[in-house]
């Protein structure tokens, strides 16, 4: 008896770890993402952090973030955030990142004039670039964003301190505000933008060069120009969280 009581422990416990885990229902992780969202911002405001990360987490009120005045770095792509209006008091901000959010209006933009790095790919809403002409976004470093063929990207022009440039996926209607840019280094594209490459000929300070679609169809005439310029013709790509 004694034998087939611990056989029978045994067993049991080899099932236990054999077994599945039971999935979370959509329920039970939406749940997870706020109480993962509600902490870290709890553990920030705790430590005074500088970078309060919430990628992939949800909030229930992002208003709360405006009495943080210790974060530098915020990051909030793929969460619940919608309004930039929420956060209009960070202008301390040196770098934002809502990528694939629900943001329809970047008018709010212009509240964050210290910013140096923005990374705004694949917003759902697909909301106007025109605000990326505001005067408080002439001094960013590092730019990652989605465009339409019908979007105008004239604005670039006037950014004079950018050095690092990314289109996600979508349609880049022409790289022509791109030509005699007096800082771009690093230009990164998921969209073929190869139908404007002689353009890349007119960028003096590129040096890093990455097409994530058709870069077989890098013209040989203008990848040897770049060779010789030093220009690295498929560079890692930018970086985009």
């Amino acid at each position: 008896m004694k034998i087939a009581a611990i056989l029978l422990i045994v067993a049991s416990i080899l099932a236990s770890c054999d077994a599945t885990p039971r999935q979370l229902t959509t329920e039970e992780r939406e749940a997870q993402r706020y109480a993962e969202g509600e902490a870290a911002v709890a553990a920030c405001q705790a430590t005074r952090c500088k970078q309060l990360d919430l990628d992939g987490n949800l909030l229930a009120d992002f208003t709360v973030l405006n009495a943080m005045s210790h974060v530098e770095v915020l990051m909030v792509s793929r969460t619940n955030f919608v309004d930039l209006t929420d956060i209009a008091e960070m202008g301390q901000l040196l770098e934002l990142h809502i990528s694939n959010t629900g943001v329809n209006d970047l008018t709010g933009l212009s509240a964050f004039s210290n910013l140096d790095v923005l990374h705004m790919e694949g917003l759902r809403e697909k909301p106007s670039l025109a605000p990326l002409a505001s005067p408080a976004l002439t001094g960013l470093v590092e730019l990652a964003l989605t465009t339409e063929k019908e979007d105008s990207i004239a604005f670039i022009a006037n950014m004079r301190s950018l050095k690092r440039l990314k289109f996600g996926w979508g349609e880049v209607g022409s790289i022509r505000p791109l030509d005699g840019h007096p800082s771009l280094e690093k230009l990164s594209s998921d969209s073929d933008i190869l139908s404007w490459q002689r353009g890349l000929l007119r960028i003096p300070r590129l040096r890093e060069f990455y097409v994530g679609t058709g870069m077989r169809n890098l013209d040989d005439g203008i990848r040897q120009s770049l060779d010789e310029r030093g220009v690295l013709a498929i560079a890692p790509p930018l970086v985009v969280c």
